[in-house]
Protein backbone atom coordinates (compact mmCIF):
# COMPACT_ATOMS: atom_id res chain seq x y z
CA UNK A 1 0.00 0.00 0.00
CA UNK A 2 1.15 3.35 -0.85
CA UNK A 3 1.38 6.54 1.50
CA UNK A 4 -1.62 8.30 -0.20
CA UNK A 5 -3.79 5.45 0.42
CA UNK A 6 -6.54 6.57 2.92
CA UNK A 7 -8.93 4.33 4.54
CA UNK A 8 -12.64 6.05 5.55
CA UNK A 9 -11.87 6.17 9.53
CA UNK A 10 -8.45 7.94 8.45
CA UNK A 11 -10.47 10.20 6.09
CA UNK A 12 -12.76 11.05 9.52
CA UNK A 13 -9.98 11.50 11.56
CA UNK A 14 -8.52 14.09 9.40
CA UNK A 15 -11.52 16.29 8.38
CA UNK A 16 -14.17 15.08 11.32
CA UNK A 17 -16.39 14.08 8.69
CA UNK A 18 -18.46 10.98 9.40
CA UNK A 19 -20.82 9.33 7.19
CA UNK A 20 -23.78 9.89 8.84
CA UNK A 21 -23.35 13.77 8.98
CA UNK A 22 -22.12 12.79 4.95
CA UNK A 23 -25.80 11.43 4.80
CA UNK A 24 -27.47 13.87 6.45
CA UNK A 25 -26.41 16.53 4.99
CA UNK A 26 -27.08 14.80 1.50
CA UNK A 27 -30.59 13.83 2.91
CA UNK A 28 -31.63 17.65 3.21
CA UNK A 29 -29.85 18.65 -0.04
CA UNK A 30 -32.26 15.72 -2.15
CA UNK A 31 -35.04 17.22 -0.21
CA UNK A 32 -34.60 20.91 -0.83
CA UNK A 33 -34.64 20.04 -4.54
CA UNK A 34 -38.13 18.06 -3.59
CA UNK A 35 -39.34 21.20 -1.79
CA UNK A 36 -38.32 23.22 -4.92
CA UNK A 37 -40.89 20.45 -6.74
CA UNK A 38 -43.77 20.79 -4.41
CA UNK A 39 -43.41 24.41 -4.53
CA UNK A 40 -43.88 24.26 -8.71
CA UNK A 41 -46.50 21.81 -7.89
CA UNK A 42 -48.36 24.75 -5.87
CA UNK A 43 -47.74 27.18 -8.16
CA UNK A 44 -48.75 25.40 -11.19
CA UNK A 45 -52.31 24.56 -9.68
CA UNK A 46 -52.82 28.25 -9.07
CA UNK A 47 -52.50 29.08 -12.23
CA UNK A 48 -54.36 26.16 -13.61
CA UNK A 49 -57.00 26.71 -11.10
CA UNK A 50 -57.61 30.23 -13.25
CA UNK A 51 -58.72 28.45 -15.79
CA UNK A 52 -60.53 25.72 -14.20
CA UNK A 53 -64.11 25.99 -13.34
CA UNK A 54 -65.75 23.82 -11.58
CA UNK A 55 -66.03 21.32 -8.38
CA UNK A 56 -62.28 20.15 -8.72
CA UNK A 57 -60.75 23.63 -8.04
CA UNK A 58 -60.72 23.82 -4.44
CA UNK A 59 -59.95 20.52 -3.89
CA UNK A 60 -57.30 20.79 -6.11
CA UNK A 61 -55.55 23.54 -4.07
CA UNK A 62 -55.93 21.44 -0.80
CA UNK A 63 -54.13 18.33 -2.21
CA UNK A 64 -51.44 20.77 -3.76
CA UNK A 65 -51.14 22.78 -0.11
CA UNK A 66 -50.79 19.68 2.10
CA UNK A 67 -48.26 18.15 -0.14
CA UNK A 68 -46.04 21.39 0.17
CA UNK A 69 -46.50 21.09 3.96
CA UNK A 70 -46.03 17.31 3.98
CA UNK A 71 -42.26 18.40 2.37
CA UNK A 72 -41.68 20.85 4.52
CA UNK A 73 -42.34 18.81 7.52
CA UNK A 74 -40.60 15.61 5.92
CA UNK A 75 -37.53 18.54 5.72
CA UNK A 76 -37.91 19.50 9.03
CA UNK A 77 -37.65 15.86 10.10
CA UNK A 78 -34.86 15.28 8.82
CA UNK A 79 -33.09 18.16 10.04
CA UNK A 80 -34.39 17.20 13.77
CA UNK A 81 -33.89 13.60 13.38
CA UNK A 82 -30.80 12.50 11.81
Amino acid sequence: MSDLSFTLAEFGEITGLTVWLVIKFGMAFGLMIYLGFAVMIVRQVELMSRSLNGTFKKPLKTVAWGYFIATIMTLIAILVFL
